[in-house]
């Protein structure tokens, strides 16, 4: 990223706290996203992705902190702040019995700002709608629906634009389209695109940067390169294949919970310092073995991804910590 655009600091939030029924959903949450760049917001179900979200979109009130959008205060120039925002929050509506083009032409005409059908075919190429635009919005499926939100959040020609959790249930093709269309906003556009997700490999691909979140308070922002870099410096991963793998997680109780994870497809994996590593699997394998458990293999494990970071830093794993 250069200066000039590390400088551009399209959207900014300062100390964000937020309570809902009595409970501190944020606890003084501060980052910056920059024209340019996909900044993500990443974190487990629950952790206040959505809620950051909601007050940056006028949904819900801040109670205390500030945001400020293209250089505009949120509570105090409110409507300037929100001219120069696009954003989908959840599912976007539209009329089913209306086609994809009449939706936006629909939203175009109760815009302040006029915006005329050139705009309209530029966004619609840009989101890849082209052959079915003029089609029912009740024929399209949910990754066509996804795409027709993104045309109507960009008609504006925002400088940022915030989506919450906008791949959920799309197949990996609809995704990756999502994905590429969020990246060319950015990089061609010089918009602030912002994106929350608790995918953590979808956001590996798409950021330029992250900011994590666990339970209301951000614990770093870096690019997803020094996260993985800062990681793989300091420790060392190892995946083991054991006949009883809960078991084995139990008998390695010397080791805290961010240091070792039961992984989807059954093995047990342990993240050790690296200066450390050979005496831990020692102790490792002996902690195995003495339960009466059968150690099949101990490898290491290569190419650590954003998954492995997240969990290593948080405990979490796919938005549940492990007990």
């Amino acid at each position: 990223m250069s200066e000039t655009t590390a400088k551009n600091a399209l959207f900014a939030v300062e100390h964000l706290t937020k309570s809902l029924g009595g409970r501190e959903i944020l606890h003084d949450v501060s980052f910056e996203a920059y024209g340019g760049e996909v900044f993500g917001l990443l974190g487990p179900n629950g952790a206040g992705k959505t809620t950051t979200i909601k007050i940056a979109v006028g949904m819900l009130m801040l109670d205390a902190g500030d945001i400020r959008i293209a250089g505009y205060d949120l509570r105090h120039e409110y409507e300037s702040a929100m001219a120069c925002l696009g954003g989908i929050v959840e599912n976007p509506e539209f009329y089913k019995y209306m086609s994809g083009w009449d939706n936006l032409l629909q939203y175009a005409r109760v815009r302040r700002r006029k915006i005329n059908e050139e705009r309209i075919r530029e966004v619609v190429h840009l989101v890849g709608l082209e052959n079915r635009i003029y089609d029912k919005v009740g024929k399209y499926s949910l990754g066509m629906r996804q795409r027709l939100g993104v045309a109507q959040a960009i008609l504006g020609e925002p400088k940022v634009l915030i989506l919450d959790e906008p791949t959920n249930g799309l197949d990996p093709a609809g995704i990756k389209e999502l994905r590429d269309i969020f990246k060319k906003l950015a990089h061609e556009s010089g918009c602030a695109v912002i994106v929350s997700s608790h995918l953590m490999s979808e956001m590996e691909m798409m950021c330029d940067r992250v900011g994590v979140i666990v339970n209301g308070q951000l614990r770093c922002v870096s690019t997803t390169a020094e996260l993985l870099s800062a990681a793989s410096a300091d420790s060392a991963d190892f995946i083991l294949r054991v006949s009883d793998v809960r078991s084995a997680y139990a008998a390695l109780d010397f080791l805290d919970e961010t240091s070792r994870r039961i992984t989807e497809e059954g093995t047990l994996e342990i993240i050790v310092p690296k200066e450390e590593a050979d005496a831990l699997v020692a102790r490792v394998n002996r902690s195995v073995i003495s339960a009466g458990i059968e150690l099949y293999t101990v490898s290491p494990k290569e190419n650590k991804k954003l998954e492995d970071v997240f969990i290593q830093m948080t405990g979490f794993e796919g938005g549940v910590q492990i007990a």
